[in-house]
């Protein structure tokens, strides 16, 4: 590797070798001792202007163009943000595809993951925190450590698939103060189901809501439904999408879930006499020739008619999240075994349908007071 300056500009010259693929005497048949090249540039471009720095960037990129050469390249945080996108299009939530795309790297986007220093991660961290909040003040902590979880998803991609062996920097997130979890009160879920109704001209966000309650179905799988989907003669519903022509489920099972009473009438009454196919939510759309279309609608279907029932029914904070919340819930405090929920809200692990269980006071309560009075105290 060599620098040296040339009319006060900074140039530099390093050689690499090259896959005898991309060789062009390899391609043109010539015999040859060594596949290598030689790359030579100037630091004009990169705002480089001490030897110094100028050795620093040819040594970053010749041992990039090595990594490339010996298929090993270490890509950067975007191209790993962009490779992440495009394996998981179809495998996870619209909503946590949406947060990575729209996620800010400030500033660390360049970097190879390689090189996300302890001390580069903190002051981007330090950027995000000092961005503007809902008021104009800094961002909270919840936001802060969402930004580390999504950065640390990106890296833990790039580990899995060999591009480097561990995390290059060490920051912990730190443990959130846990808040109360909204919840609809079962007393209150017909008067809400109403008010969302009173609150849209369009009859299925109506739907939409009784598919949310009845089954603690995802936001997406709601959005998705489909009539295929559903055993009218055992009254039960199994959740998925139509991926390619099959029927794919988001964890790979196919569970169906039994339907209460009020959800399988709503629904029949919905499709009619005559059997239909697609989706159950349509949103009906015209391509250039004039011809419709059905797509399901965006993840804001439901959100404005939800905010207006909560006004009304007075049940603050009722989104579509909350509301697979409630089902959990309220599954887990009739008596439902930890097992047979797992099952039902389709998690690979109990612990994630137990991060949506919400304690009750008014439980704790009547558990205290029954053993008081077996033991004679009460």
């Amino acid at each position: 590797m060599k620098v040296w300056k040339r009319n006060g500009v900074q140039q530099y010259r390093y050689t690499v070798p090259c896959p005898p693929e991309e060789c062009d005497k390899c391609r043109a048949g010539k015999p040859h001792r060594k596949h290598s090249k030689r790359v030579q540039r100037s630091a004009a471009a990169s705002g480089k202007k001490t030897k110094g720095e100028v050795e620093s960037l040819a040594l970053h990129e010749k041992e990039d163009a090595e990594a490339r050469a010996n298929g090993t390249y270490i890509p950067t945080l975007n191209e790993a943000r962009r490779d992440w996108l495009q394996v998981n299009a179809s495998e996870v939530g619209i909503r946590h595809w949406s947060n990575v795309e729209k996620w800010d790297p400030h500033g660390l986007g360049d970097f190879k993951v390689d090189r996300l220093s302890t001390e580069v991660v903190q002051l981007a961290r330090g950027k995000h925190r000092d961005g503007p909040g809902r008021i104009g003040e800094k961002r909270a902590d919840e936001t802060v450590s969402g930004w580390m979880r999504i950065l640390n998803l990106l890296v833990g991609f790039c580990i899995k698939r060999g591009n480097i062996l561990k995390k290059p920097y060490d920051i912990a997130i730190p443990k959130a103060q846990k808040k109360p979890k909204r919840i609809l009160p079962l007393a209150k879920v017909g008067t809400w189901l109403a008010a969302v109704d009173a609150h849209t001209h369009n009859p299925q966000v109506g739907t939409a809501a009784r598919l949310m309650v009845g089954l603690g179905l995802r936001e997406s799988e709601v959005l998705g439904a489909r009539w295929e989907f559903v055993d009218w003669e055992a009254h039960t519903y199994t959740p998925g999408r139509i991926e390619d022509g099959q029927f794919v489920t988001k964890g790979g099972e196919a569970d169906a879930l039994d339907m209460p009473g009020y959800l399988y009438d709503h629904l029949l009454a919905l499709r009619g006499p005559d059997p239909r196919l697609g989706l159950i939510l349509p949103w009906k759309k015209l391509d250039d020739d004039g011809n419709e279309y059905e797509v399901p609608h965006p993840p804001t279907f439901t959100r404005a008619a939800m905010r207006g029932a909560n006004k009304d029914a007075g049940t603050p904070g009722i989104t579509a999240h909350r509301v697979r919340g409630t089902w959990i819930t309220q599954h887990a405090r009739a008596g439902l075994p930890p097992p047979e929920l797992q099952a039902m809200a389709r998690h690979a692990d109990l612990k994630t349908t137990m991060g949506y269980y919400e304690t009750s006071s008014e439980l704790r309560k009547k558990a205290q007071d029954d053993l008081a009075s077996k033991m004679g105290l009460a």
